[in-house]
């Protein structure tokens, strides 16, 4: 009793999973290493996402299109990253569908702020105007297998496996004109202080799944968390 009315108080749910929106405020996070991440838990990978989506929203004009454009480079051009921005797409409603029911008591504050950590991801992604655009004649991916946009990808029956078979499909090896742009874009994108890929989320995403899953009652909805954390396998095993 006294512990829910504590988590009630922070903004946490046992009941139900639902936690408090962690908006960016009070002291910014400082810039996290890779080991560092691999340190945080789900509520400061929430927090953090919150920051990112906040630095995205708040670009300005000249900015904004600077960016936008190379993330537009970057999905037509590197295999890598644009299985990294289809990965949140994917991930995200299939999390915010989790019945907190479905999840025992102890996992259900970590699904909250993995819930919000993936809504705020996808609205990074928004904010970039991420579209998954097809490749065009003259672009490096032009012809790729297993392509498909945004619009595309809510229509898949099984986004999962087409995500996984862009990932079996990476391009490594880049001309030296196509690396330099790919590199010229990377640094525009970084140049905002957050990796273009967002891959350090897409982990802590992962081991918030795992940590998840021996919690989780229903059948169906284990699955389907089990089949989530076998793609983010998939992805952390990969590189380009």
């Amino acid at each position: 009793m006294i512990l829910s009315l504590v988590l009630s108080i922070l903004g946490c749910s046992v009941a139900d999973g639902e936690v408090q929106a962690l908006t960016p405020e009070g002291t910014r996070p400082p810039a996290h290493s890779m080991e560092d991440f691999q340190e945080l838990g789900p509520r400061e990978m929430a927090r953090t996402m919150a920051w990112v989506r906040y630095d995205m929203e708040a670009l300005s004009p000249e900015r904004h299109a600077e960016v936008s454009d190379a993330m537009r480079t970057l999905a037509v051009t590197c295999s890598y990253t644009r299985a990294s921005h289809q990965l949140p797409l994917v991930l995200e409603p299939r999390v915010a569908a989790i019945n907190p029911e479905h999840v025992e008591p102890a996992a259900r504050e970590d699904l909250g702020y993995l819930k919000q950590g993936l809504a705020d991801h996808v609205a990074v992604l928004d904010a970039l105007d991420v579209t998954l655009p097809i490749p065009e004649q003259g672009d490096f991916l032009f012809g790729h297998a297993n392509l498909v946009d945004r619009a595309g990808l809510a229509m898949l029956l099984d986004p999962i496996q087409n995500t996984h078979d862009q990932l079996g499909n990476i391009r490594t090896y880049f001309p030296r004109t196509t690396k330099e742009l790919v590199t010229a874009s990377f640094a525009q994108v970084e140049s905002t202080g957050h990796h273009s890929s967002f891959k350090f989320f897409l982990m802590g995403w992962h081991r918030t799944l795992e940590s998840i899953a021996p919690h989780v009652l229903n059948p169906d909805t284990k699955a389907d968390v089990d089949a989530m954390i076998a793609l983010l396998q998939d992805h952390s095993d990969r590189g380009c």
